[in-house]
């Protein structure tokens, strides 16, 4: 018998062993797409992977403040155009080479200087970046920036080994051959059609990551997302549609988080031709709108009425920004007004059927207030790119009416990211969907960007609501089913695509 008991024993061991080992990785699902893994032109999903392989010289925290990374320390001259870091001693790539100032003006410069794409717009107010000795970088602007939203962004910031700058000046594809070489807490170990597989930097310069192993696999299927991780085929899953948020996952045991985001969804309306070239007629549009019904589509509960342009947690949002609200006599009252007709008008609307749901939910409730109002409504669901394509009058396809889309800023600056390229006149910037122009509103913003002024980004924000170029609807906000024996998970809204492996850990 104790011979019996001692095996029992020994099997348990060895099965309560393999748990725990097993217990050391995470299998991760993201909707992607992992379009590059080259640091300096990475701009969508790809961070889930590049920000647990490379770190920028600063973290944003939860809050946007910096805190440090690859810096340990800044100081800001007086005139507010030099930035000069101090780096951290004894931190090395993956490859084995040394962190370095030269490495990081190498980095950062590549971004700057090597593509006409990606984030490189990022450091147009950047004058000059040098080393002035082994472990201090200055950084010099033409005019006053917040800076550390820059080098703490989630595109175009990370820092590179010289090695890998190297092999890629040789070779263009080398980082996409599955090649990475940063100083996070993770390297990139294996790349396998659309699975990618992280393993524990054992000498990484911080905390070391809990989670031995992450296989990060790419679905963009929303639906099968939701399959997979609430049958526990897979343990989290990035994106996953907000109209999916059942009790299923809580009957499941799942712990849900809900977090902000730098992610609106607004309706840009078609200025350049009737009846959406009255403002009145636009406004009227605005007072249509059942808010409260908008916010509600969101099962989650993470997301409310959006306040402008800018979303809460951005940089230049102003929290005095009028909003809306629902008040259909005013609206017939302002269509009146305009001496437009609705019935002479079928307006149409487009919309991505490949924003995770919830835009394929809204759609109806637009075209329903339309309706109220006497309007005709061709509603017309397409693809991303096409949406695109016909928005930059780039399609065969007559331009829409109605562009009802969600938007996903490349940094947390609201000011360059919502007020300018959102709404400048400026054929460089061809994201104003709503063709509108106004050259007073262009200066203003122009201004408040140059001297960082809040009243002028204030004042911008409410020229926007009054003229109303688009229908401002959602803060989309973030949910994550968990698993109930994770611990450690965390959300940075400052970084929209990522999710930081290194904190988390198994109960």
């Amino acid at each position: 018998m104790a011979r019996i008991g001692l095996l029992i024993s020994f099997i348990l061991i060895i099965i309560n062993g393999s748990i725990a080992q097993s217990r050391e990785d995470l299998r991760v699902l993201t909707a992607g797409p992992i379009r590059t893994l080259d640091p300096s032109i990475a701009f969508d999903a790809e961070s889930i992977l590049l920000a647990n392989i490379y770190e920028p010289l600063v973290w944003l925290d939860e809050t946007g403040e910096p805190t440090p990374a690859l810096a340990t320390s800044w100081q800001v001259s007086d005139d507010q155009l030099s930035w000069t870091f101090n780096l951290r001693e004894g931190v090395f790539f993956h490859d084995g080479a040394p962190l370095t100032a030269e490495a990081v003006v190498r980095s950062l410069n590549r971004t700057r200087y090597g593509f006409n794409t990606s984030a490189a717009y990022f450091w147009s107010p950047v004058l000059d970046i040098s080393a002035l000795d082994d472990l201090t970088v200055q950084i010099t602007l033409m005019t006053p920036t917040p800076l550390a939203l820059i080098v703490g962004a989630e595109y175009g910031a990370w820092i590179i080994s010289p090695n890998a700058l190297d092999a890629a000046e040789a070779d263009p594809s080398w980082f996409d051959q599955g090649n990475a070489a940063g100083t996070g807490a993770y390297q990139l170990t294996s790349v396998t059609d659309n699975t990618y597989t992280l393993t524990r930097f054992d000498a990484y310069w911080g905390e070391p990551a809990q989670i031995r192993r992450v296989e990060i696999q790419v679905e963009p299927d929303m639906f099968e997302r939701v399959r997979l991780q609430s049958d526990g085929e897979v343990d989290l899953a990035f994106f996953q549609p907000n109209a999916a948020f059942t009790p299923a996952f809580v009957e499941k045991g799942f712990k849900i988080a809900t977090y902000p985001s730098l992610v609106n969804i607004l309706a840009f309306l078609n200025t350049s031709r009737p009846p959406l070239d009255d403002v009145r007629v636009r406004q009227a549009i605005a007072y249509a709108i059942p808010y409260d019904n908008l916010v509600a589509l969101d099962h989650s509960g993470s997301s409310t009425q959006a306040r402008g342009a800018v979303p809460s947690i951005a940089y230049a949002h102003a929290p005095s920004t009028p909003q809306y609200s629902y008040d259909i006599e005013q609206a017939r009252a302002l269509i009146a007004e305009s001496g437009v007709n609705p019935a002479d008008y079928t307006l149409w609307l487009t919309y991505s059927v490949e924003e995770y749901g919830l835009l394929s939910e809204i759609a109806p409730v637009l075209e329903a207030a339309l309706l109220e109002l006497g309007f005709g409504v061709n509603v017309q669901p397409t693809t991303l790119q096409e949406q695109y394509r016909i928005a930059r009058r780039q399609s065969e396809t007559a331009e829409q009416d109605i562009a009802l889309i969600r938007y996903v800023p490349g940094f947390a600056h609201g000011g360059v990211e919502h007020l300018a390229t959102l709404f400048y006149d400026n054929p460089y910037l061809y994201l104003n969907f709503s063709y509108w122009q106004n050259p007073d509103y262009d200066s203003l913003v122009g201004q408040a960007i140059r001297t960082e002024d809040e009243a002028r980004y204030s004042q911008a924000q409410t020229m926007l609501v009054e003229a109303s170029p688009a229908l401002f609807l959602l803060d989309e906000g973030r949910w994550f089913a968990i698993p109930p024996e994770l611990e450690g998970f965390t959300y940075n809204p400052y970084y929209a695509f990522t999710l930081f492996f290194a904190t988390m850990h198994w109960e």
